[in-house]
């Protein structure tokens, strides 16, 4: 594999980055105060609380830790109604690295979180609650596939011997045609886990698949024949497949294409603002949205 040094640096990273429940809850809360139009001020101090507890030991802040929150509410809830924020965010985090800084870290941060609040509407939790189904409650699979018998011959005694091994490539691709999508979830979350098959390896063994189904050029989240995964700054790439498996399961009309996002003014950045939908108690438990109900049959 061309990247193979940098993505096995990108293993062994990913593979330190588990989630606590705190983190989660508090991206929770700050896609909360997303949907419910909350000033931009203050979805950075919820996208600030959230950031402490994105690694066990974050030890100094980095961009890396800074733009956690973001990349995992954006996965999360965004990216497969709204592919292009990907190399929105992906770029905004690339150019406050430029300039190594907190305030440039909280000026992109700000873009990012006002483009979201304009695409509030264009959100599900499908992604979310596949991730939690097999991150967090563990879940099993909901379907077990039959394991391919393959002749073997040892070499000692000439007897041929059955193997019932499946990759889990195929398990994983099995699971996506046939919408068993809490399978997949669970077997990208154990490929995650394991390590013994890296995540991009998956990754490409999908995007080929997609190929081979579509005649016509498809719109994917990003221009996979130019863009690799290890090009995007954020580290759960199991998360980035398990969306993109999702997004390849949505209606065109149900996808935003626009490209078109703006910038967010020093005002809206420092302002206390009244959000325009306050709720009196906040609760972690993201609301369902219409598309939620629509593609509810996907989580089997």
């Amino acid at each position: 594999m061309k990247y193979k040094d940098f993505n096995d640096i990108l293993t062994i990273m990913s593979k330190q980055t588990e989630y606590s429940n705190a983190f989660i809850n508090k991206c929770e809360l700050l896609f909360k105060a997303i949907r419910e139009n909350n000033p931009i001020s203050t979805c950075i101090e919820k996208m600030k609380d959230a950031q402490s507890s994105a690694d066990p030991d974050p030890g100094p802040m980095n961009s890396t830790t800074w733009f956690e929150p973001l990349w995992f509410v954006y996965y999360m809830f965004f990216a497969i109604h709204n592919p292009k924020i990907e190399e929105y965010i992906n770029m905004k985090q690339l150019s406050s690295n430029n300039n190594g800084n907190e305030d440039a870290h909280t000026d992109a941060a700000a873009h990012i979180l006002k483009n979201m609040l304009r695409r509030r509407a264009n959100t599900s939790t499908l992604v979310f609650q596949l991730y939690t189904y097999a991150n967090i409650r563990k879940g099993s699979v909901t379907y077990i596939y039959p394991a391919k018998a393959t002749a073997t011959t040892t070499a000692a005694t000439t007897a041929t011997t059955t193997a019932t091994t499946t990759p889990p490539q195929q398990n994983i691709l099995k699971s996506i045609t046939s919408n068993h999508l809490l399978t997949a979830a669970v077997v990208i979350n154990k490929i995650y886990t394991d390590q013994r098959v890296s995540i991009e390896t998956i990754y490409n063994i999908y995007i080929a698949d997609i190929s081979k189904q579509y005649s016509t050029q498809i719109l994917l989240p990003r221009n996979s024949s130019t863009i690799k995964l290890s090009n995007i700054k954020y580290r759960r790439k199991d998360i980035i497949l398990l969306a993109l498996v999702c997004y390849m399961k949505i209606d065109e009309i149900d996808i935003n294409t626009k490209g078109i996002f703006i910038s967010a003014t020093k005002e809206e950045i420092t302002a206390q603002q009244t959000a325009l939908n306050p709720t009196s108690t906040p609760t972690p438990t993201p609301t369902p949205t219409p598309y939620d109900e629509k593609y509810k049959y996907l989580l089997t």
